[in-house]
């Protein structure tokens, strides 16, 4: 699973991000509100793909199902552009790759394949780069995250002239 969030920031919270990027203290102790902005709600999150496929598993009541045979149709969402966005602020970025992820969803009747699609997305980062995810969707059913296990993430700051300073200690 992929996710990421993004929040303007001010000439000087960039450079407390950074005195706190070289300092022993907290982190995040004197910037506390800026975390919860960059922890809250995703901006995007979903199944990552990889080689143009989707990677995720599905399974109904434990027997998994092959992506070939889910008849699902996807395609990369055409918003692919990798023109570095013009930034009015300074950008402070949080990326998330996980694996084992679980999206779950409750069928009263047995799955239907048919109604089962993916929808595409192409988040396209201050830096120009472009992650592309998917996420289930099945009728008017909703699906109910379960885990993930994180395996990366990456906070970093992409300034008004593009410049990229990655904060390890965040």
């Amino acid at each position: 699973m992929y996710e990421a969030n993004t929040v303007s920031i001010t000439d000087s919270e960039l450079a407390a991000l950074v005195s706190g990027e070289q300092s022993d203290d907290d982190f995040w102790e004197n910037l506390q509100e800026l975390h919860d902005q960059l922890m809250g709600d995703s901006e995007v999150n979903g199944f990552r793909v990889t080689d143009g496929l989707p990677r995720f598993r599905a399974s109904v009541d434990d027997e998994e199902i092959a992506f070939d045979d889910l008849d699902v149709d996807y395609s990369e969402s055409k918003n692919t552009q990798r023109v570095t966005p013009k930034l009015g602020a300074h950008v402070l970025v949080f990326e998330k790759w996980s694996e084992r992820g679980t999206l779950t969803c409750e069928l009263k009747h047995g799955l239907d394949k048919k109604k089962l699609d993916l929808s595409a997305t192409a988040f396209t980062l201050p830096t120009g780069e472009v992650r592309y995810v998917v996420e289930p969707y099945y009728e008017d059913h909703d699906f109910v995250f379960g885990d993930s296990w994180t395996e990366v993430t990456r906070t970093y700051i992409v300034t008004t002239d593009s410049f990229i300073i990655e904060l390890n200690r965040a």
